[in-house]
């Protein structure tokens, strides 16, 4: 398909330029930025890329060696440090065995047909039909599914190779039936159209690394904005609210449940003789009693419950939509529960108890701390009474409460 549509050998200056200011480009960003692994490759594909146009425009000027079959292999290996550095950058094991592999396999076929049997027609043929397949694989690889899923990024760029691919292929169909091309810089049209989408091709994918590598940048800096405010609001050891965090979440609820006029209850509890625990079998053990009486209340609790460590051995569950008797048959069913537990330390089982403290929120309660400061008021009772019961202080002197679950 013949035609006079745009002079080859120009387009081939033409995007040497374009490939090698992008180079320029993205190795200032992979200098200058914070990059990840396989984004100098992607920088140094555009370099690869540029190198090869550029010895393709010497054609006629220079050796075949040069100008055909390194021309050729310098524009596929760029496709090739793509593939690569599409693959460290998602952290996927190298295959440059196969990498290399393909690139050889290009200048043995292309020696072939340039040196045993000059055919211009079937070196395009190879090329296009090569490195369609090399785009098939980095769209593969970009949007291969991990633990994140594939975020949108991921998909445009590879959307892009997608599309390159069949192109590419398109062109070696175009080219076999229909281009009668004898000379790589006579007018063809085919030719013309694939040389202004190479051109397109990398300009659009130049921009889909750098928004590949923002992208990453940001998920990361989003990632430890979240890690560093659950360190803020979580307790180190149970995984549960601290006492910032309880806070908080109390203070929203008490606005709430004083606006819709529902109920809301609170018990604290702490372990009974947890100094002796820590003095016999030392705080390793101590920490494992800790998060072990966590991971039962943790199967008592509703999902509304809010339960938190309010420091050392004491903790705090705030009961949403409760009222005191539901609030007491919890607190009871959390101390027959703990009771029962055996805790394994080291070659010993052990059994602790806890004792419990309830209060509810009152119409004249303004904060979280009065209801608390009640509860704990309870609480103590518990203790001086003789510890492992439940002790109730609705408002004043607290009363001891026995709950008998049927």
């Amino acid at each position: 398909m013949s035609g006079s549509f745009l002079d080859l050998r120009t387009l081939a200056f033409v995007l040497m330029l374009v490939t090698a200011l992008l180079s320029v480009a993205m190795i200032f960003v992979w200098r200058k930025h914070k990059t990840y692994p396989g984004f100098g490759l992607w920088a140094f594909s555009n370099f690869t890329a540029a190198v090869g146009f550029l010895l393709v425009g010497f054609r006629g000027s220079l050796p075949d060696f040069i100008t055909i079959i390194g021309a050729n292999a310098f524009a596929f290996g760029s496709i090739v440090l793509s593939l690569e550095g599409i693959r460290r950058f998602r952290g996927v094991s190298s295959r440059k065995y196969f990498s290399l592999g393909s690139i050889l396999l290009l200048i043995l076929l292309f020696s072939y047909f340039t040196y045993v049997e000059n055919n211009l027609l079937a070196r395009i043929i190879i090329v296009s039909l090569m490195s369609g397949i090399a785009c098939f694989l980095c769209a593969i690889e970009l949007m291969r599914k991990d633990e994140s899923g594939i975020n949108n990024a991921y998909k445009q760029v590879g959307i892009l190779f997608i599309l390159a691919a069949v192109t590419s292929i398109a062109r070696t169909f175009l080219t076999y039936r229909f281009s009668d091309i004898q000379d790589l810089f006579s007018p063809d049209t085919i030719q013309s159209f694939s040389f202004v989408g190479t051109i397109l091709f990398t300009i659009a994918l130049a921009f889909g690394y750098i928004i590949l590598n923002s992208e990453r940048t940001q998920n990361e800096l989003q990632k430890t904005q979240s890690e560093l405010e659950k360190l803020a609001t979580t307790d180190f050891l149970t995984g549960i609210n601290n006492t910032r965090k309880f806070f908080e979440i109390s203070a929203n609820e008490i606005q709430r449940c004083q606006r819709f006029r529902t109920s809301l209850s609170v018990i604290m509890f702490d372990i009974d003789f947890f100094k002796r625990i820590n003095d016999t079998f030392g705080h390793a053990a101590g920490d494992k009693v800790l998060i072990e009486v966590v991971g039962i209340c943790k199967k008592t609790l509703r999902g509304i419950d809010v339960l938190g460590r309010l420091g050392g051995e004491e903790f705090a569950v705030l009961l949403p939509h409760t009222d005191i008797k539901g609030a007491l048959t919890v607190a009871e069913y959390l101390r027959a529960a703990i009771e029962k537990a055996e805790f394994k330390l080291f070659s010993e089982t052990v059994n602790v108890t806890a004792s419990f403290g309830v209060s509810g929120l009152l119409d004249k309660d303004k904060q979280i701390k009065t209801v608390l400061g009640r509860a704990d008021s309870a609480l103590y009772e518990a203790k001086r009474n003789g510890r492992n019961q439940v002790v109730l202080n609705l408002d004043g002197e607290p009363a001891e409460f026995a709950v008998a679950l049927s």
